[in-house]
């Protein structure tokens, strides 16, 4: 008899079925839920890249838990999965010795009984003897192969077991590696870029690349582990420039320099990217982790900052191979099209999103791309080379510096090796302009990286902000400048927009996406268009107290770009009333009251007067009278006015005089805009934070409206500060308490003096009659100006309001 371990009481089923349950599991964290063993698998990325989720306005914690939980995840499904697979070999085993065993050992076994020969020499053995010996001999070597085989099922149980309560470490991901359990996909979602392996010699990777793109090897574990490191390398890149980790390791640059040296010798790495997702090499699909790789290492060598000071390591412009720099740069010997579209757009249209080129690298392609829309005809331009142009263009404007250069101009240290000497203003000008004018695919996304990123680099400024103010100031007077403004609002709609046959349109209404990056620059200055007018036609920066300063035009001009966009339209208009509303806050706390109160009047209307003026503007390019203008621009401020509602009553404070609009709050407000934009076309508007003035400010309605707002604004300071209470409101009958705010239950215009009434009223019995005469102080500042945004009188328009409110 067969002596064996005891057959645990462990089944591979249920296992396999707890392994597919985690995946999945996984799959919802990530919002993959058909793709957790797709494309991500395939080489490492950032963890952004792998999430499907958007978690823009998820703070780095958030993300960083995200990803750990994610991560977590995946390692306790490929544990259980060993141990199911361990589980199963383990029982195949067991059941393949009992039944060798019960096949052999009968067949043996008849022998026992058989008489001994009549002739037996002493040196043979008795059939029952050798009998008795096979079956000893099978005993053992079956019970010694169960042993071994339950041995492994005991250790590799343990060693999971100190695994799993270990977590994810990196010596227990190499053991999943091997076993196959889990590929680069552990350091997509979480695994640390320092595990991955250092001791690949750049030349021999290189020179191993070509096999795999010419089919002459498949891809196996060797090509996606020369796609991790270079991945690898581009995460450190992205930590070392962020200030969150240690400085970038000079091997990993001279290991890039190395490997991109040799490739070159091998096969020039321009001519890769443009070869490689042919169908007769790669293919698109398999090509695609390849460039995403290589198009990271590239930016990784070609950013100086990386060297930190340290000259003797690689890393900048003139590091990068000949043919990409050729390829950025504009190869005469190219060809007919003078520029290789087809291996910029392919190198750098795959690189995950957070690694940056350098600073030379970024400013050289935007200007490659910005002369030739300059300089050739659009018509000339393929449909392929302009998705190319955009692929990378979303890359050059990651760099900051660079994106400041192109609005502003690079110092001396900066020559484009083929346009030459942009310092002029015109050469670069007129690239950055036929960057925003160009009718892109994305609507504009990648080029609104020019500007996107001025109202963070704001925030993070604090009160160090002139570098970035003069940016900003830079911005507003390109685009504000009369021949150009005349240029980029006299634009022809073309294939790739709803706009197709139409002409006189701005840029950001052919592009709209470029509407909202600018609506972060609104966001960022809005305190600026407040400000008492510079003279006409001039932008500039106060020296006595750092304040960007412009004229009445220019600020039209600018905000009547950000209305191009609709939704950046409507949020432009909900920022606007938010920062009213923090004048109108701050007056509690500015000293003196009279002249707070008349500060924050005069701001409020001036800013008032530039936001509807920008709005009637923009509106004069798709409607055909002025009473259309005006209509317009009053539904778009309805709309805005019910994203105030959606604002004020989410938790915390999201934009006051003393807390300047940040991204998550342009974030917010873009992601209700739709809604909003929805209820002000239906007539939907709620109105619980009172009417929409109108366009005249001296207009009955209007001053109404300001009464009523500003009014339940000093409300809900009260309320914050304990002094009114809810039961106070059981007095009135159009007021009401609801989470912390006052807000006004079914508005009719009918009731405009009621509630008027009811805010004096109210007003009246707090704080001695404080809030009373901030409100009548703040409301004589405000309307003493009887003028449009234009400067001449506005008479009331007969305009037939969809909500029944009249003028």
């Amino acid at each position: 008899m067969l002596v064996m371990n005891g057959d645990p009481d462990i089944y591979a089923s249920p296992l396999e079925g707890l392994a597919e349950e985690l995946h999945a599991f996984t799959a919802r964290i990530l919002g993959r839920a058909n793709d957790l063993h797709g494309s991500f698998d395939d080489t490492a990325q950032q963890f952004s890249e792998v999430l499907k989720w958007s978690i823009e306005n998820f703070s780095e914690d958030d993300q960083a838990l995200w990803s750990d939980v994610s991560a977590n995840m995946s390692f306790c499904a490929a544990i259980v999965e060993n141990w199911k697979d361990t589980v199963k070999t383990y029982k195949d085993e067991r059941l393949r010795i009992i039944n060798r065993w019960n096949e052999e050992a009968p067949t043996l076994a008849a022998d026992l009984d058989k008489a001994p020969p009549m002739i037996q020499f002493m040196w043979n053995d008795s059939p029952a003897e050798a009998a008795e010996k096979a079956l000893e001999a099978l005993k053992n070597e079956l019970e010694d192969e169960e042993s071994t085989a339950y041995r492994l099922l005991k250790d590799t149980g343990d060693q999971l077991s100190d695994d799993l309560k270990s977590g994810p470490t990196v010596e227990a991901v190499g053991r999943l590696m091997e076993g196959g359990y889990v590929t680069w996909s552990q350091f997509n979602l979480g695994g640390s870029v320092s595990d991955l392996p250092e001791d690949v010699d750049p030349e021999e990777m290189a020179e191993s690349i070509v096999p795999y793109v010419n089919g002459d090897k498949e891809l196996d574990d060797d090509y996606y582990e020369m796609l991790a490191v270079l991945s690898g390398i581009g995460w450190r890149a992205e930590r070392a420039n962020s200030g969150d980790g240690e400085n970038m390791d000079p091997a990993d640059m001279e290991f890039l320099k190395e490997f991109y040296d040799q490739l070159e010798d091998s096969i020039g790495v321009a001519d890769l990217a443009r070869l490689a997702p042919m169908d007769e090499f790669m293919g698109a699909e398999d090509a695609a982790p390849l460039l995403a790789a290589l198009g990271t290492g590239i930016l990784v060598l070609s950013d100086q900052r990386l060297k930190h000071g340290d000259d003797s390591v690689p890393g900048g412009y003139h590091d990068l191979p000949a043919s990409v720099r050729a390829a950025v740069e504009g190869d005469p010997d190219f060809g007919m099209r003078d520029i290789d579209w087809e291996a910029v757009g392919n190198l750098f249209g795959h690189v995950p999103e957070g690694v940056e080129g350098g600073r030379g690298l970024s400013l050289t392609l935007g200007l490659t791309i910005g002369h030739e829309l300059d300089s050739q005809d659009p018509y000339f331009i393929s449909d392929e080379n302009l998705e190319h142009m955009q692929a990378a263009l979303e890359v050059a404007t990651r760099n900051t510096d660079a994106n400041a250069d192109m609005i502003s101009g690079p110092g001396d240290w900066f020559e484009h090796p083929r346009l030459g000497d942009i310092h002029e203003d015109e050469k670069r000008q007129a690239a950055f302009e036929a960057i925003l004018t160009r009718e892109w695919p994305d609507d504009g996304a990648a080029a609104s990286g020019y500007t996107d990123w001025i109202l963070e680099a704001k925030q993070e400024a604090g009160d160090d902000s002139r570098a970035v103010d003069e940016v900003a100031k830079d911005l507003i007077e390109f685009l504000t400048d009369d021949e150009r403004y005349e240029r980029m609002t006299d634009l022809t709609g073309g294939m790739y927009s709803d706009h197709f046959g139409q002409s006189g349109l701005s840029f950001t209404q052919v592009n709209n996406e470029m509407g909202k990056g600018l609506l972060g620059v609104y966001g960022a200055y809005v305190d600026a268009f407040s400000l008492n007018p510079e003279d006409e036609g001039r932008v500039t920066i106060s020296e006595s107290n750092g304040a960007l300063l412009m004229g009445i035009e220019e600020r039209e001009r600018f905000l009547e770009f950000v209305a191009g966009d609709e939704e950046s339209a409507v949020a432009m208009v909900a920022i606007t009333e938010m920062y009213i509303d923090g004048l109108v806050e701050g007056m509690f706390f500015d000293g003196d009251e009279e002249v707070s109160a008349r500060n924050a009047g005069e701001h409020a209307n001036r800013l008032n007067e530039v936001v509807n003026q920008a709005l009637v503007s923009e509106a004069h390019s798709r409607t055909e009278s002025s009473d259309s203008h005006l209509l317009d621009e009053y539904e778009r401020r309805k709309a805005g006015r019910e994203l105030l509602v959606e604002m004020v009553f989410k938790p915390g404070e999201l934009i006051s005089t003393k807390n300047p609009v940040g991204q998550l709050l342009i974030d917010d407000l873009l992601s209700s805009v739709k809604d909003s934009v929805t209820a002000a076309a239906t007539d939907s508007v709620s109105l619980e934070l009172g009417p929409v003035a109108e366009m005249n400010s001296q207009a009955d309605s209007s001053i109404a409206a300001n009464h009523i707002r500003a009014g339940s604004v000093i409300i809900d300071h009260y309320i914050a500060d304990g002094d009114i209470e809810e039961s106070r409101f059981d007095d009135f009958e159009h007021l009401e308490f609801q989470d912390g705010h006052v807000v006004i239950s079914g508005y009719e215009n009918q009731f405009r003096s009621d509630v008027q009434d009811e805010i004096d009223e109210l007003l009246a019995g707090v704080g001695d009659g404080r809030g009373t005469e901030l409100l009548e102080s703040y409301l004589e500042h405000y309307h003493q100006t009887k003028t449009d945004g234009t400067g001449g009188e506005k008479p009331e328009a007969d305009v037939e309001r969809p909500d029944g409110e009249d003028k």
